[in-house]
């Protein structure tokens, strides 16, 4: 009975300070979720967060329910009234009340007093972390789609303003790596308004930089097929020096080439022979002169990683 008695002592000594730091931390995230940054909130936040907030406020609530039944047990060795109340909130989804028969107060008791440290623990090292760092991702993503909300329409339409100027100035390529990655840009910016719609904060921070980042590649597309009209052999020499140079770095740390290079390769080739047939095949140059690229540039991308 002793043992029990200090066991009990010890879970409701290690489970209150929990709870009491647990509901000091959960009142300061409903404040702020009241506060300043509800008005800031999307639907599609706040409908994530509800569900955490409700197991949060539901363990709470359990445990300061529990610890005065574990309190009274110290002081009189009996078992509050309210025990079997306050047990029923401590069951799992596939416990049912008829488990809740006890050999003795004692065995009953620790029961309690084992489930609510657990639910403490629970609260104090996943959920309440796990709000208050989604808190912290939505303060993010409201932050960075100030950025590029507005500048995602604004970089599609230069980007198709460009188009439509080089597409005038040279007629006879069509353009169709730049023309496919303009309807890529437009197509995120219908996913910004859809996501706008539903008031989902990242929704619309990623397709604003989906869009950015398809504008960029019309522009670069753009600019690597007027650089291949103007000089075709010292570009293509420049992109087979690129990849040449790529090859030593992978070599001399004994790694194999990713398999984009090697695609590169055969596509920069391809370019050199749709140039070389008369009249010059500019718009299927061009196109694998783009491809090319874009391989280069994923061959490329691990780098990075691999020199530090």
């Amino acid at each position: 009975m002793e043992t029990a008695l200090n066991d009990n002592l010890i879970a409701e000594q290690e489970a209150r300070p929990l709870v009491e730091q647990g509901r000091a931390a959960f009142n300061d995230i409903q404040l702020e979720m009241e506060g300043t940054t509800r008005a800031f909130l999307a639907s599609g936040d706040t409908a994530q967060l509800n569900q955490v907030v409700n197991s949060v406020r539901e363990s709470l609530e359990a445990c300061e329910a529990a610890l005065p039944v574990l309190e009274q047990f110290e002081e009189n060795f009996s078992l509050a009234p309210a025990f079997d109340q306050v047990a029923r909130r401590f069951l799992a989804e596939d416990e049912s009340p008829e488990e809740l028969q006890f050999i003795s107060d004692y065995e009953a008791i620790r029961w309690l007093a084992e489930r609510a440290l657990a639910y403490a623990q629970h609260l104090d090292t996943q959920l309440l972390p796990w709000l208050q760092s989604a808190l912290g991702e939505i303060r993010q993503w409201i932050v960075k789609r100030q950025e590029v909300e507005d500048r995602a329409p604004e970089r599609v339409a230069a980007a198709r303003q460009r188009l439509d100027e080089t597409r005038t100035a040279h007629p006879e390529v069509q353009w169709i790596r730049a023309a496919n990655r303009l309807a890529e840009a437009e197509a995120a910016l219908q996913a910004m308004e859809a996501a706008r719609g539903v008031q989902h904060h990242k929704g619309v921070v990623d397709a604003a930089e989906a869009a950015i980042g398809g504008a960029d590649r019309v522009e670069r597309s753009l600019e690597e097929g007027i650089g291949l009209l103007q000089d075709a052999s010292t570009r293509l020499l420049e992109a087979e020096d690129m990849l040449t140079q790529l090859g030593v770095f992978y070599a001399q740390r004994s790694m194999a080439q990713p398999g984009p290079m090697q695609q590169a390769r055969g596509l920069l080739q391809q370019a050199r022979e749709k140039l070389a047939q008369q009249p010059p095949q500019w718009t299927e140059a061009i196109l694998a002169y783009n491809q090319a690229s874009e391989l280069y540039e994923l061959a490329a991308s691990g780098v990075g990683e691999v020199a530090a």
